[in-house]
């Protein structure tokens, strides 16, 4: 199955800085294009989105093989949408 050209646009968008939170993410491509690669349903993906600390370790390697971006990025990026929703304090 061909991988959806909109992450793509996130990988560079992440690369330029312009995203720096994970729900920024979804500015650029359907949840549920992201839900449906991680064998996920759109209701446990808006949850996840909203409480990125209930992603899995396997997840985050997912999200990042499907970027095309290092898994250490896209800790950054749930660590900062964390730390900025109060709940990281």
């Amino acid at each position: 199955m061909k991988k959806d050209e909109r992450y793509e646009v996130v990988k560079d968008m992440i690369e330029s800085g312009r995203i720096t939170e994970f729900k920024h993410i979804f500015k650029y491509m359907p949840k549920t294009v992201m839900a449906h690669d991680l064998s996920t349903n759109t209701t446990r993906m808006t949850r996840l989105i909203d409480n990125v600390e209930e992603f899995t370790l396997e997840e985050v390697y997912e999200i990042s093989a499907l970027i095309e971006v290092d898994r250490l990025v896209i800790f950054k990026i749930l660590d900062k949408q964390f730390s900025n929703s109060g709940k990281g304090k």
